[in-house]
């Protein structure tokens, strides 16, 4: 696959520009995926509309990832969908906040400095991604209604393996499971979308043995951590390419680390010297969206525009401690954010001529007010904390380009590195063409 994108990159350089495909499109766009009424990006939130995207095949890649797969008409009112290699946002970082108990990157909150035997937590998950993931999508057309369903399977893994003075062998593994679901309904002008993401992982210590010896260790090491996120969405096109759409998101997650270590090696980890603690916390989210578009046609151009407020409520429950031994526990504390938002975007594009098109957009936030809720459980009265703030982002400006002959496309986002520093005899920084590439071929 990465030799075909290879090519595919190589073409790009020689005919200066891209396609007309999926999601890379969007991203030159610089709108959401509901905002279009000619992507099919739109089936992984509305699989329904699988039904109006079919025989086509498609490739796609990124800076760090690569997907593709095939759209199908298999009969005259079923179709079929398999997409390989497609990431699932819920299994690689549940919350897409900082303060996620799991991810790649992430650390066990409340356990900034967490070690297993010597091990750093959040170093066994560092290069854990959630990958090989494989989607199956289905649609039947009833008439005037399509009913889509899906179903997408994931997983990741690394180990450790560490051999010191202390240890003949002490060996460590990360592992991490998604399981997505999805289901949708298309009747004319109106999708309703349902997803539901059940991700996990868990770090362990697969075998331990001191030198000297036969016998696994009396250590027991683990962390373990899983989550449900459910999104349940609407979209509406109210006539004349003016849609509507509203998203719902809940969340959440509960982690633990457990770390058992029979210091003193009699066989039972209940003495002063040994440990037998138990490190958790948890996150939940509760999010409100709801966009406006319109989309405005020319001869060989058009433009989208759109706003979207946004309502995000997080709340997380980090440094609860719990020492069996000592039977003394520690609560913690409890962090609540909220944020209410407002984001105008703007994409164009149009057709150069029968083969080449170009694309950009503009996304800027508008309104971003947001207040912090911070409770230390372990005091009482319980303390409270609470700080405000008023703050808005630097625009976001994407741009890309296509290149369409006959039935095949090649599409293109330009870095926007590249756009602001220029080329390397210029701004003197190495940047990438592209910071991602697709290819569609339809029949």
């Amino acid at each position: 696959m990465k030799k075909v994108l290879a090519f595919l990159l190589v073409g790009m350089l020689v005919f200066g520009s891209m396609a007309f495909a999926s999601e890379t499109r969007i991203g030159g766009l610089g709108v959401q995926p509901w905002q279009t009424l000619d992507d099919e990006a739109i089936i992984y939130s509305y699989v329904g509309q699988l039904s109006n995207y079919k025989n086509l095949a498609l490739i796609e890649m990124n800076s760090t990832d690569s997907w593709g797969g095939a759209l199908l008409g298999i009969a005259d009112t079923m179709n079929l969908g398999i997409i390989v290699g497609k990431s699932s946002g819920a299994a690689d970082g549940l919350l897409a906040s900082s303060k996620v108990l799991f991810a790649p990157g992430g650390a066990l909150d409340g356990v900034p400095s967490a070690t297993v035997n010597s091990k750093d937590v959040d170093s066994l998950v560092t290069d854990l991604a959630i990958q090989n993931q494989a989607l199956a999508l289905y649609s039947i057309d009833l008439g005037d209604l399509a009913v889509g369903l899906g179903v997408a399977y994931s997983s990741g893994g690394s180990s450790w393996e560490n051999k010191t003075a202390d240890t003949a062998k002490d060996k460590y593994s990360a592992n991490a499971r998604g399981i997505d679901i999805l289901a949708g309904v298309t009747m004319g002008g109106i999708d309703v979308g349902l997803s539901v993401a059940l991700p996990s992982v868990n770090v362990a210590v697969d075998d331990q043995r001191w030198t000297g010896t036969d016998s696994v260790s009396d250590n027991d090491e683990k962390w373990d951590a899983s989550g449900l996120l459910l999104n349940i969405a609407g979209r509406i096109n109210l006539g004349d390419a003016l849609i509507t759409n509203l998203s719902v998101i809940y969340g959440s997650e509960n982690g633990k680390l457990t770390i058992k270590n029979d210091n003193n090696n009699d066989g039972d980890v209940a003495d002063a010297v040994d440990i037998n603690n138990e490190y958790s916390g948890e996150n939940s989210l509760i999010g409100v969206n709801l966009g406006i578009s319109k989309e405005i046609k020319g001869n060989t151009a058009k433009a989208i525009a759109g706003v979207i407020l946004g309502y995000e409520l997080k709340t997380a429950k980090e440094g609860k401690i719990k020492d069996i031994i000592a039977d003394v526990e520690t609560k913690g504390t409890e962090t609540n954010d909220s944020t209410i938002s407002l984001v105008a975007n703007l994409g164009a594009e149009a057709k150069l001529n029968e083969t080449f098109s170009v694309r950009g957009g503009i996304s800027k936030q508008i309104v971003s007010l947001s207040s912090t809720t911070t409770k230390n459980l372990d005091v009482d009265p319980v303390t409270e904390e609470s700080s405000s703030k008023d703050s808005t982002e630097a625009p976001v400006v994407s741009v890309g380009a296509s290149m369409n002959i006959g039935s095949f496309t090649l599409d293109g986002i330009v870095s926007t590195a590249l756009l602001l520093d220029g080329p390397y005899f210029i701004g003197g920084i190495g940047n990438g063409l592209n910071t991602q590439i697709a290819a569609k071929y339809a029949w």
